[in-house]
């Protein structure tokens, strides 16, 4: 099987151009701190005179018609999205910051089969639909918190009704394991913890990124 990487350059030798956007992709529990990292990325890089387009998971699923209880349609559909998003804009920003993309696919599924809501073969097969498409990430982050602050931490947010279903500790249970469970499936991941200080997670992703 080709990478990541060699089948978004054959795509993109077939449309007759050569894209070269860092694609940071960033994923992991909800309430994390995502879109604050996200945030605080944009401005660094912004500061230093880089062009970076943001591709946000909020409005992404707001433009899906699918009713989100149609977990497995509806994922399909967001990350098909997310794939034509980064197409879209590739190649036209020196950086382009990704909340869930290919990376993050691979876990959703799994989370239906813990849940037993798909057969264990079905899942295999879900989780390859994107799998292709990790390695155009030139870093990816997932940023982990527990089930028990999670939950706190929505109480204390506005939100979308797309994260109730996700807020239960039963779900988001199911999400920890997933996550755990793939870590070994992501290209060019950075485990953070997100119960560190917002500052210090900013320090460190800017490390990671030689920046």
């Amino acid at each position: 099987m080709e990478s990541g990487k060699a089948a978004v350059k054959k795509c993109e030798k077939r449309q007759g151009v050569m894209m070269d956007s860092k694609l940071i992709e960033f994923m992991g529990m909800p309430r994390s701190g995502k879109t604050t990292q996200i945030n605080f990325l944009k401005k660094k890089l912004l500061k230093k005179g880089f062009s970076v387009k943001v591709l946000g998971d909020r409005v992404r699923a707001a433009r899906i018609q699918t009713p989100p209880a149609e977990r497995i349609a509806f994922e399909l559909i967001y990350f098909s999205k997310a794939l034509e998003e980064y197409f879209r804009y590739n190649g036209k920003y020196d950086y382009i910051l990704m909340d869930r993309g290919p990376n993050d696919s691979t876990i959703w599924f799994d989370i239906e089969r813990i849940l037993g809501n798909c057969a264990s073969k079905r899942t295999s097969e879900l989780k390859k639909t994107y799998w292709d498409y990790r390695g155009a990430a030139y870093q990816t982050f997932c940023m982990m918190i527990d089930v028990e602050m999670a939950i706190i931490r929505h109480s204390r947010t506005k939100h979308m009704k797309v994260d109730d279903l996700a807020m239960s500790k039963k779900y988001l249970t199911a999400i920890h394991k997933a996550y755990l469970l793939n870590r070994k499936n992501f290209h060019k991941c950075t485990f953070l913890n997100g119960n560190d200080s917002k500052n210090d997670v900013h320090k460190a992703i800017l490390q990671h990124l030689h920046l």
